[in-house]
């Protein structure tokens, strides 16, 4: 079971903290935490709370963001969210939050569901010399990678055998075929200290020459293992 560990970012002049992926109730938590401390709140999701200091978002995916800092009023109700009961959703509906997959050009392309790793941001934390992938998406994204067999493009911050050398802010990294096993072991996660890591692609999109699939029973699992990062479960 994962737990729940804070993780802040500062990028391009804004500040980003993931949480969990929120229920409703959550969402009302936070809600009513906001306006006890004078905030403005509306657009249930995102969430959009205006405060004296600035405005901040909470989007029920799992990300909160804000030109200040979001912490002082988020954080102390982090206990709170955590001792909310799961909510029971159908596995299909719980797997779309987290990967979508499709047939394009005759290859199985399976696009990663992140909160800030494969966004407008990915060459900013690429830059700064971070990760974004927080650990139930690193889980279910290395699932899929050890799942999948072969080999696929990935970047990487070592040289190997094959790879093309890429520049992200003055940083070297180094792009090309790796055995999927071999990207599964070494993806890179929030707070990693690893010296050899390998990230999604900008777009988080995979492409496989052939079609594969978890075992429902394998996936249900993984989803309940998600612990404290994910506050939904498989009916």
């Amino acid at each position: 079971m994962l737990p729940f560990k804070v993780h802040q970012f500062n990028l391009l002049g804004r500040n980003y903290l993931l949480l969990p992926k929120l229920t409703s109730r959550q969402i009302g938590i936070l809600t009513r935490r906001l306006e006890q401390k004078g905030a403005s709140v509306s657009a249930p999701s995102p969430l959009v709370a205006k405060t004296k200091v600035g405005t901040i978002h909470i989007d029920p995916a799992g990300l909160c963001w804000s030109a200040s800092d979001p912490a002082d009023l988020i954080l102390p109700i982090i206990p709170e969210i955590l001792e909310i009961p799961k909510e029971r959703v159908p596995l299909q509906d719980l797997s779309d939050k987290y990967f979508r997959a499709g047939m394009s050009g005759g290859k199985l392309v399976v696009r990663l569901v992140t909160r800030l790793e494969a966004s407008a941001l990915w060459d900013a934390l690429r830059e700064a010399g971070e990760c974004g992938l927080s650990p139930d998406e690193h889980s279910v994204a290395s699932t899929i990678l050890r799942h999948a067999g072969g080999k696929y493009t990935m970047l990487t911050d070592f040289p190997f055998s094959g790879a093309a050398s890429r520049i992200h802010g003055g940083r070297p990294y180094y792009q090309g075929p790796i055995d999927s096993s071999e990207a599964a072991s070494m993806l890179c996660q929030v707070g990693s200290n690893s010296r050899r890591s390998s990230y999604l692609p900008r777009d988080a999109a995979l492409a496989f020459n052939y079609r594969f699939s978890p075992p429902q029973t394998e996936l249900a699992q993984l989803f309940h293992d998600l612990g404290e990062w994910c506050f939904f479960t498989p009916s």
